[in-house]
């Protein structure tokens, strides 16, 4: 990479630091999985060259899944990495939907070939509350509380507060590119005053929506 020059002259490969907001050259692995190109609509993602994502299981996971399978995949829910020394981290979690890419272009036939041949990833990251903002926007309006986390691993989430709950609640599964994610809805006492109240309108004579 450095022998290419340019904006490569002085590529490092690095890592976060966990437990704080700096960052380190990246720790000797049996594999490195560099992010080489990247195309920043937020923040100052393109700081983000020369992340070895391998830190990462979490972030991984997904890399060999979709190395595997030949198809798209969408990883787990995780914090944001924005920059190396990052103070502070954008609120929410991401999804990446991750495409593996192969040596001439085809995805093999086989299991051990696509191993073998793959070349590297082709990942779409996801602030996941800017993602959501309008349909959030309109939640927060009508007053529940909202979670979103992965199925079976319920410490990594989006938690969006909106009032003391009151034991009514709501899930949904949805499935996205192989991952599996829970929604959760939970009545707060400003979502059911409000619903009362919508029911007392519409009960009116002569209301109309």
């Amino acid at each position: 990479m450095r022998r290419q020059g340019g904006l490569f002259s002085d590529f490092q490969l690095w890592e976060p630091v966990h437990g704080n907001d700096g960052s380190i050259p990246d720790r000797e692995r049996d594999f490195h999985v560099p992010v080489l190109y990247v195309y920043g609509v937020m923040y100052r993602a393109s700081t983000t060259l020369g992340l070895d994502l391998a830190f990462s299981p979490e972030r991984m996971e997904s890399k060999w899944r979709a190395r595997d399978a030949g198809d798209p995949v969408a990883s787990g829910l995780f914090r944001v990495i924005r920059y190396p020394g990052d103070s502070v981290h954008p609120v929410g979690f991401t999804v990446t939907v991750t495409v593996p890419v192969y040596r001439g272009g085809i995805i093999p036939g086989k299991l051990s070939q696509r191993q073998e041949q793959i070349e590297g990833f082709m990942a779409l990251v996801y602030d996941l509350k800017i993602l959501l903002q309008n349909e959030l926007k309109d939640l927060r309006e009508q007053g529940p509380n909202l979670t979103i986390s992965q199925e079976r691993m319920p410490e990594s989430r989006l938690a969006l507060p909106a009032g003391p709950a009151t034991g009514r609640s709501t899930e949904q599964r949805t499935l996205i590119y192989g991952t599996s994610w829970i929604v959760r809805l939970e009545a707060t006492k400003k979502n059911l005053s409000r619903r009362k109240s919508l029911a007392r309108m519409t009960s009116c004579p002569g209301w109309s929506p």
